[in-house]
């Protein structure tokens, strides 16, 4: 259980967006063992695959988000699959994993960290590494990785990025 996974997937689905939420390889009852975010990816990718397989509702557009190490797993999806139209990072650990290869990611991004984040390593210079111009940053003051009290803050922001760039006529 994780209250930013299952948040972020209670805001999506109040925005009428559908949304799948998983657990990586080896957590809870999933099957096999923690890979280094290389089996991971494959996982996130499947999930994807699943999603866009369904014919109710038909799901045209996928945007992928993570938090903490699912940040950089939903990271290195999206730069290797196409079919994802958007990217939502919350607390991405830029202090324990190289994320200098998300300028690749060609789409829209969103990044939401909180200021007492100890793991994002995130001065704003740190930051200012691995975004570009289609990446939106979004800092909430007095949080810190966990959310503790900014649960919903933080996932009504992924929330309103993702119904904007999702919609059907974006």
């Amino acid at each position: 259980y994780n209250a930013i996974v299952e948040g972020l997937c209670k805001s999506l689905e109040a925005s009428g967006l559908v949304a799948l939420r998983f657990n990586f390889r080896g957590v809870g009852a999933s099957e096999g063992s923690y890979d280094q975010g290389v089996g991971e990816v494959r996982d996130a990718r499947a999930a994807l695959n699943f999603l866009g397989s369904i014919s109710s509702p038909r799901i045209t557009r996928l945007g992928i988000a993570g938090y903490s190490f699912g940040a950089y797993v939903a990271a290195r999806a999206a730069l290797e699959d196409p079919s994802i139209d958007a990217l939502a990072l919350v607390s991405p650990p830029l202090a324990l994993y190289d994320f200098d290869f998300l300028r690749a990611v060609r789409r829209p991004k969103l990044v939401v960290f909180g200021g007492r984040d100890e793991f994002v390593g995130a001065s704003i210079e740190e930051l200012a590494k691995v975004v570009d111009g289609q990446t939106k940053v979004f800092l909430i003051e007095g949080a810190d990785h966990f959310w503790f009290g900014y649960e919903e803050e933080a996932c009504g922001v992924v929330a309103s990025f993702f119904k904007e760039i999702l919609r059907p006529d974006a």
